[in-house]
């Protein structure tokens, strides 16, 4: 079985849908890992993180990483479901 990167010890953030709003707006549906909110954290000096927080922060990292800007870019990791 293959260990989820969510497991992993480093930041990381699994992108699980992409989508549209009935208002036309973009939806992502995503997961993080413990690491991940607490990068957010120390990032920001902040004790805790709200959900509105925390997709401000995906939302910002999201159009970085499309537009490779400020040295973010993204890897697509492809999981094959298990048999």
């Amino acid at each position: 079985m293959e260990q989820s990167h969510l497991d992993d010890k480093t930041p990381h953030i699994k992108v699980l849908s992409v989508g549209e709003q009935e208002d036309g707006q973009p939806e992502i549906t995503f997961e993080v890992n413990d690491e991940f909110i607490n990068m957010i954290k120390k990032e920001k000096n902040i004790t805790e993180i709200s959900t509105k927080e925390l997709n401000e922060y995906v939302h910002a990292l999201v159009v970085n990483c499309a537009n490779k800007e400020d040295g973010y870019d993204y890897e697509t990791i492809t999981t094959l479901p298990e048999n």
